[in-house]
């Protein structure tokens, strides 16, 4: 070959290497930016979910303080019969808004309990420039979960919890860390930890596993001073010590893979169910009826029934053709 062509080509592989490089490095910034902070909703595009839940009555807007200063804002939907009454306190997921729980919160309204939806730090209405993925949003549980248990007319020892993905890890961590008191919590599409949760999403992209999370790790630490890979609700689940956890999963989730609820599962403490939402995605799951009536037989059995124990009949293993497809980080 002639100097000439062989120079040629080493020029175009260097170039194509150099724009491949230039994509990885632009692909991870974006996406770990797209995680820590947040896209703020439209007010039009959040207030359009009330329209599909009529029967909702209006209701009260409240901020409240975290201890590190961050502002939360709730809605909270108070009964309006005399007497305590129980609550749900719905967490929603990382880049979504309150206004997302509104089809869960109805179906608690109907069963009876008074409702809290909030925005997390750096979502929705709150304040906050970014998201620690259920790491210090644990807090953001605590603050929470304490103004409601303070209101009038709640039955301050039934304020159960309903957690989406970054919600149900965040729910996770509260419980295992914070608090002793939740009698029960829902958790829909919780990750194990958060690298494998990110490795999936890589993997759908075909990015390479191994430098992207390890450059996504170094970006990360950089804006928030802490090791967010380090979010790992399975390592602490087993600290778990009174609260009883309602797992709901989708089978064809891309995003947390259904066999970390099932991993979750197993390394809990405390009494536990886990049901499978056939053909489920992640965030389809929540405005999915099969979703829906899970959550609504789930608190028709704790508040309806004489025996609030959950009846243990459906299947405690991930399909077998779901057991030999775990994309793990």
């Amino acid at each position: 070959m002639p100097p000439e062509h062989v120079t040629l080509t080493a020029s175009l592989m260097l170039g194509a290497l150099g724009g491949a490089g230039l994509l990885f490095v632009i692909f991870c910034s974006w996406m770990t930016f797209f995680f820590l902070h947040p896209a703020r909703p439209k007010r039009m595009v959040a207030e359009a979910y009330w329209r599909r839940v009529p029967e909702l009555p209006k209701p009260e807007r409240h901020a409240v303080r975290t201890p590190d200063g961050e502002t939360l804002i709730l809605n909270w939907f108070p009964r309006p019969e005399a007497g305590e009454h129980p609550v749900l306190v719905l967490a929603h997921g990382v880049t979504s808004y309150k206004e997302e729980m509104l089809h869960l919160a109805d179906v608690a309204w109907r069963q009876g309990l008074a409702v809290c939806i909030f925005d997390f730090r750096g979502h929705g209405e709150s304040s906050g420039r970014a998201s620690t993925i259920g790491m210090d949003e644990r807090h953001d549980l605590k603050t929470i979960i304490d103004w409601v248990r303070e209101q009038p007319g709640v039955e301050a020892a039934e304020v159960g919890l309903l957690g989406h993905s970054m919600g149900a890890a965040a729910a996770l961590n509260y419980l295992a860390e914070v608090d002793d008191e939740t009698p029960y919590a829902i958790l829909l599409a919780p990750f194990a930890t958060l690298d494998r949760a990110v490795a999936n999403r890589l993997r759908r992209f075909r990015m390479p596993v191994g430098p992207a999370l390890s450059f996504m790790g170094r970006l990360a630490r950089q804006r928030m001073q802490c090791d967010l890979f380090n979010n790992a609700p399975i390592n602490v689940i087993g600290s778990i010590r009174n609260c009883h956890l309602c797992f709901i999963h989708g089978t064809a989730d891309r995003g947390n893979h259904p066999q970390d609820s099932q991993d979750l599962y197993d390394q809990a403490r405390v009494s536990r169910e886990l049901h499978w939402i056939d053909g489920g995605g992640h965030h389809g799951l929540l405005y999915d009826a099969a979703v829906w009536s899970q959550v609504e037989k789930f608190l028709e059995r704790r508040y309806r029934t004489a025996d609030p124990e959950p009846a243990m009949a459906h299947a405690m293993s991930l399909p077998p053709t779901m057991t030999l497809s775990v994309p793990m980080s």
